[in-house]
Formats: C-alpha cells, structure tokens, sequence
C-alpha cells in the first residue's frame, strides 16, 4: 500500500512537472512585467490600452509594389528583434535603436533592418544592439520610450534614427518619471500565469504565431479609416488604389498624404525641450546619444510623386517639388542643436540622394525603403559610432 502510495505521489510530481514544462515552452513570458511594445504605439501618450504584442507575428504588404508580404516576427516585449536580456554582457557594449517604421524596417525582410545593417558591419561582435522601432510613432513615444528603456537596459549608446516626419512642430509632452521595473516571480506556476492574463483580458503568449497578423486592416475592418465612408474615398484615388486600399493590401493612411507631408517640411522644427531632455539623460546615465535623419523620399527625388499623385488624385496639383532648400531645413536644424549639445549627428540626405540617381531606394506606392537601403543606413551608423567610440 505503501509503495503504491510513494509510486502515486511520484507519477503525479513527475506530470506536474513535465507539464510546467511544457507550458513554459509553449507560452514564455518575459522577464519584465510592465515593458512592452503597447505602452508607446500611436494613441498610448492618450492614456489607450492595446494588447500586448508578444511572441506574434505580424505581416505588411503593399500589393501594388510586390505581391510578397514582409513578415513581422517580435519577441517576448512585442519588438522585431531577438529575445533580451534585461542584464548586458559585460563584454560587450549595449546600444539601443530608437525610431519609427524606418527604423522597424517596413516593407523588408527581419534581416534587412537598419539594427541588422549595424549587426553586419559589428564583424568582431563590439556591440549588443536592440531594435526599439514601432511604426507609426513620433518623438513623443521616443521620449517615453528612453525614460523606460535606458534605466532598464543600461545601454552605453542610444542612436535615435529620426525620419522626416517626427520633427514638425507638434506639442511635446516630456516623461516626469522613469519607470520602476516590475518582474515576473518566477517561481509563480505558469497555469496560474495564464489564469491571471486571461483574467486581465491579456492575450495568451503563445510561442508559435503560425497565421500571423496583417498590420493593414481591409474594408470590412472597423479599424479601417474609411470604414461605412469608402464614398469619399473615390474622388481622391485611382481606382487602381482604392481597389487595393479596401483589400488591405495597401496602406489605407495615405490617402493625401503628400499634402500633409509637404505642410510639416514646411513647418520649423522646433526642438529645444526635446534635447535638453536628451542632455539630462546623458548626463543622468552617463551614456551617449547619436541622432540621425532619414529624409523622406520626396526630400531626395522628384520621380515618386508620380505615383503619390494617385492617392492625391483631386486635391494635388500636377507637379510638386519637396527637394528645394524649403522642404529640407530640418537637417540644419537637427544639426545646430546636435552642435549645440555635442549629440554626433549623421544626416543620410545628401548620400541617398546620390544613391537615388543610380537606382531607386524606396518603394513606389509605398513610402518605405527597400531592404538594402536600410541595410546601408545601419552599416553607415556603425563606421560612424565605432569611430566616435575609438
């Protein structure tokens, strides 16, 4: 009886574990609570609530350029970057990639990302990178996002990679506080993990995100723009566009985009409270900030409004010229205060427009770059922070 008993008690132990096992394996959570890729998307600085991104694949198409769809894979914080560790390696240097889409790499592949351009060029492995970029964010997620991220994750270099639409004149809300790091206990069962997600209405973080997720809702989606409106949306489009837009294979946001893009390059930057936040941080964690700027491809060459002028169909004139000296003062304006603060400031301007005359480094209906340009962006910013760095 005894023996039967011992023989019980341990068959359960054994499933017991086996089974924490495997729950560990299938649904991993991070080792910090409270940091997480929802907290900076476009509507969080409103006080919004998203979903947690974790351990998802998402997916991003623009039909009318490729019929490929440029797969998203994020890791336990909801980033499309491999899995971190909250502690660094003490041999190497941390740098943290801060940015938009650009900077996420839209429109390529999980290996053309300007961190994976970095990563190439680091050939004797100097430094521990990680990709901040989220799309559709602006300087305001970039604030908040060093506020949590640098007490955290203690990098040695914070490069943000700043695209041309994140420095017209918008209100600037600075963080008050940093944030206080909340652990998960470790030692808690993961069942009852899982109870208290499903509880707070998280959703589950299954390792294997088989389907994925498209970040560009369709005609039927009420997060579409257009949703029960799609009328209004004739008179500005193609047919062509429209048509591509409703399927949600075509970002369904750019509709008279190059009229809004043209009225923030006019606008003047300004920034003053936005660096001396970045100098009181430096200052505060003893760690360097390197800016640069991504111009956007209206800066550098006139060939792409032709097809800009498809979604600007009623509203845009024949012709539109964004490469004159007006439309491109925020480079100037970034690097006085760079000047001002000691920031290194690299401005991809002048080199993409060269690049640009020998074969074309965005995509034609959608604004984003192509996966080499990126690339490229990333093993420029390693030459010029290792040299800054020696």
């Amino acid at each position: 009886m005894f023996v039967k008993l011992k023989n019980g008690l341990l068959f359960m132990v054994i499933l017991l574990v086996l089974q924490e096992l495997g729950l560990r394996l299938l649904f991993p959570i991070p080792e910090l609570s409270n940091f997480d890729r929802s907290n900076y998307v476009a509507g969080a600085e409103k006080g919004n609530k998203y979903s947690f991104y974790r351990n998802s694949n998402w997916y991003w198409e623009s039909g009318l350029d490729t019929a490929h769809k440029f797969v998203h894979e994020l890791n336990q914080y909801g980033f499309r970057d491999r899995e971190w560790s909250v502690e660094k390696d003490a041999n190497k240097k941390r740098i943290l990639f801060i940015g938009d889409s650009f900077l996420e790499g839209i429109m390529a592949e999980q290996s053309e990302t300007v961190s994976e351009g970095f990563n190439q060029a680091d050939v004797n492995e100097e430094y521990e990178s990680m990709n901040l970029g989220i799309m559709g964010v602006g300087i305001n997620s970039y604030l908040r996002l060093i506020a949590d991220a640098v007490p955290i994750f203690k990098p040695d270099v914070v490069c943000l990679v700043l695209y041309s639409n994140d420095l017209s004149n918008k209100y600037l809300v600075i963080p008050k506080e940093d944030l206080i790091p909340e652990y998960y206990n470790l030692w808690v069962p993961r069942m009852i993990e899982l109870m208290t997600q499903y509880k707070n209405k998280s959703p589950i973080p299954f390792r294997f995100d088989w389907r994925g997720k498209a970040f560009l809702p369709s005609i039927t989606d009420k997060n579409f723009p257009w949703y029960n409106r799609e009328h209004l949306m004739v008179k500005h489009l193609t047919t062509e566009v429209s048509n591509s837009m409703m399927e949600g294979k075509t970002n369904p946001f750019k509709l008279n985009q190059i009229l809004r893009e043209r009225n923030g390059l006019a606008q003047q930057a300004s920034l003053g409270a936005f660096f001396s936040f970045l100098d009181e941080y430096s200052r505060k964690y003893q760690i360097k900030f390197v800016l640069s700027y991504i111009p956007a491809r209206h800066q550098i060459s006139n060939y792409y409004y032709q097809f800009d002028r498809k979604f600007c169909k009623s509203d845009c004139s024949n012709f539109m010229d964004l490469t004159t000296s007006r439309y491109n003062q925020h480079q100037e304006a970034l690097r006085n205060y760079c000047d001002k603060y000691q920031f290194p400031y690299v401005d991809f301007t002048s080199e993409l427009k060269e690049k640009e005359k020998e074969e074309h480094l965005y995509w034609n209906y959608d604004d984003h770059m192509k996966g080499n340009s990126y690339l490229m962006i990333g093993k420029q910013l390693y030459a010029r922070i290792s040299g800054e760095a020696n």
